[in-house]
């Protein structure tokens, strides 16, 4: 397995708070590539989360992205007409209708959890927040989310929020079509400035150790975590029926 020193997007929202919006985009941009790649072998991650999403540096490129952990995926080829009947990701970070009929989620799926995690990245705050797993499932699929610049009381960029809003579309065909629409929709937007490597450089210069440190503490103290939305489930929907 390869060893990655660097921290998840939990550790960075945790640790460093609301990240701009350009390092939003920088970010989103990769986990698109990571997507556009899985999607066009059939296949969905299920779990896109900030936690699953590494920040690092990689040989002498900082800010680089890993996904990690397609332990839930599905691949769309294999179904051959059965029917799955399984909630399976972080609630947080489910689409609707993998919450109301998971057997006919597909790539439109990741993208809205990839919507959820841009959200907390730029707000700092999850999309729904609930005190119970009926809730934040009620949520995802009837609640509107607030928009980010009404959760942080201040501006944000209009075409950034937008794009974010537009991935946690109830439905999935209003999302973008595909991650490789969406990469090149993050690409287009007209912001200040970009997030250059000259920032992300100084960035892990100023803060790569405790950065680390954090990451570790974080992993150690993971089984204490009293919240609900950063747990990955996974519910048989038919034996729940059957009940």
């Amino acid at each position: 397995m390869e060893y990655l020193e660097g921290l998840s997007l939990n550790a960075l929202v945790d640790q460093y708070g609301p990240q701009p919006a350009e390092r939003v985009v920088h970010i989103l941009m990769q986990v698109c590539k990571s997507l556009e790649e899985a999607h066009l072998h059939g296949l969905v991650h299920r779990d896109i989360k900030p936690a699953n999403i590494i920040l690092c540096e990689r040989g002498t490129t900082p800010d680089f992205v890993k996904v990690l952990d397609f332990g839930l995926v599905k691949d769309l080829g294999a179904q051959n007409g059965t029917v799955e009947d399984v909630v399976a990701g972080t609630p947080a970070y489910l689409s609707p209708e993998a919450v109301s009929d998971p057997d006919i989620i597909g790539p439109s799926s990741d993208l809205y959890a990839l919507g959820a995690v841009g959200y907390l990245l730029l707000t700092g705050e999850e999309v729904f927040e609930r005190k119970s797993l009926a809730g934040l499932l009620q949520a995802q699929l009837l609640d509107r989310p607030v928009p980010p610049h009404e959760r942080m009381g201040r501006p944000v960029p209009e075409v950034l929020e937008k794009l974010i809003m537009g991935c946690l579309d109830k439905y999935p065909a209003n999302r973008p079509e595909s991650a490789l629409a969406l990469r090149e929709a993050l690409e287009a937007l007209e912001l200040p400035h970009a997030w250059s490597e000259h920032e992300a450089r100084a960035w892990w210069t100023n803060h790569r150790q405790q950065a680390l440190v954090t990451e570790v503490a974080a992993e150690a103290t993971v089984l204490d975590e009293s919240r609900i939305q950063g747990l990955t489930l996974q519910v048989d929907v038919h034996a729940r029926k059957a009940d």
